[in-house]
Parts: C-alpha cells; structure tokens; sequence
C-alpha cells in the first residue's frame, strides 16, 4: 500500500511540478513525505532594525533585517524572492534574492508604490506583512506562512522616552513623593521605575509597585500591555489623564492602593499631547 501511495504522490507532484513547480506549506509536507519528514528549506529571519513605520516621516521612514535559510535533509536553496502585502491582501514581489544570508531594507514609500497604495493614506495601524518565496535546486519553490513573518505595524516614535520627572501623589497610603523616568522597554513600550508612585511603599514598608508593569503609546494614545500589566497578583489601571505644560496628573488604581499623581517634568519642558 506504501508502494502505491507513493507512485500516485509522485504522479500528483509531477503535475504539480509541470505548473511552475510552486507550492505552499501544506503541500510541501505532502513532498516531505515522499522525500523525507526532514526535507525543507527554512527562512531565517534576524537583526530586524526599527520594526515598525513612523507615519509622522512617511518618505524617510524604513524597515530592515537579514534572511538566512535553514537547509535539511538535502535540501539546497538556490534562489529566493521577498514578498510583501499591505494589511493581509496579495502578495507582490520586492525584489529576487540571489545568495544567502540577504540583507535588506525596505522604505515605507517603496512599499506602498510596490502594493499600490498612497503614501498619505496610510494611517496607523496599517500593516506591511514581508514572506519569502524559496526555490530549491530541483526547481521546488515554496512560498512561506506563518514560520516566517515579519510584519512592520505603521505607528509613531514615542515622545515619552527618556523624561524625567518629580513626583507628589495623594493616595489611600497617604501623601507621598519622589522621582522617575519614562524608559523604553521595546518600540513604543515603555515603564517607570514604581507605577504606585510611592503608596505600595507606604502601605507595606517594602515593595515598590509595578516596577514590571509597561504601557503602550502609540501616537500618543497610552495603554497598559495586557501582558505585562500584572505586578504581585496587583493589576493596574489609569482612569484618568491630563496633560498642562510641565505638569501629568494622573488618577490610578491597583489590587492594594489608589491615587492622584502629579507628575512635573524635571527640565520644566512640556509634557508630550499624551491621553489615554
């Protein structure tokens, strides 16, 4: 039975191959069955740089990476194509690879022309989604899926980063001060050294609050990172947010304490427009 599964895969893969040769995902294992579980080629992809496009510089803005290849069970690469698609739609070809690893980058404004969108209608949230389509000696090319994505999210750098500020908080341990700065944990997510600006302290005589817990600002808009947003069994929420010159007032909440934090800028400059 074995014998004969095997002739009628190869009389389905020698049609298939008279059609260019090209397959997907779930047809390559049906391959790697008849050549061996370990037969592939595997796009590698590392050393991204940016990540994302900063719609605010829509002609300068760009993405870039390296894509190597995984070879197995004797599979040999022989040719590659970078593929991009504009917020899951078809994909369209950016350019050939001839040799592996490949390093590229990809401005924003190349991408849109490539997928036939105007520059200037793209908003945030918009999403360019890079694959590959590897082609291996015996003329085999399979195009990838989910094993290899890499998608560039359109958004904007946050204005956040890096400032420093004094604090004075009212809460339900009472009235306390101190300092911090806004750090970036990844693009766009950032943290301040204690979330509970001081009351956790004060309650519990240790454990500065939420020294873990990071939020998102996208264009402005801030939101806590539903999966980083939990800091001793404590989950923490802004109700409110206001910005006047130098000067954040935040209203918060978490499991232990509560308050109204006043947050002024160490430098006296103007905090970023930022709301929730």
């Amino acid at each position: 039975m074995k014998k004969i599964k095997y002739i009628a895969l190869l009389f389905v893969m020698a049609v298939t191959f008279t059609n260019c040769n090209s397959f997907l995902e779930d047809e390559l294992r049906d391959y790697q069955e008849f050549r061996g579980a370990s037969y592939g080629i595997l796009p590698i992809a590392s050393d991204i740089v940016n990540g994302f496009y900063d719609v605010n510089n829509p002609t300068t803005t760009f993405v870039g990476f390296t894509v190597d290849v995984a070879e197995s069970g004797g599979a040999q690469i022989s040719s590659g194509e970078m593929l991009v698609n504009f917020n899951g739609g078809s994909n369209v070809s950016v350019n050939t690879i001839a040799s592996f690893p490949y390093t590229g980058t990809f401005p924003m404004s190349d991408m849109a022309s490539l997928v036939g969108m105007d520059i200037n209608s793209i908003v945030v949230g918009d999403k360019f989604t890079f694959t590959t389509s590897l082609t291996d000696t015996e003329g085999n090319t399979t195009t990838s899926g989910a094993n290899f994505q890499v998608s560039a999210s359109v958004g904007c750098l946050s204005e956040l980063t890096g400032i420093a500020y004094t604090h004075v908080t009212t809460g339900s341990a009472g009235n306390t001060s101190g300092s911090g700065t806004f750090a970036g944990v990844a693009v766009n997510e950032m943290k301040v050294d204690d979330f509970s600006f001081g009351q956790r302290l004060a309650a519990f005589g240790c454990c500065p609050g939420a020294s873990g817990v990071s939020f998102f600002d996208t264009c402005g808009k801030l939101e806590f990172n539903p999966n980083n947003n939990n800091d001793g069994n404590s989950a923490y929420a802004w109700s409110s947010l206001t910005v006047a010159g130098d000067t954040m007032t935040i209203v918060w909440s978490e499991t232990y304490t509560s308050g109204t934090s006043v947050l002024t800028t160490t430098d006296g400059s103007d905090w970023p427009d930022v709301f929730l």
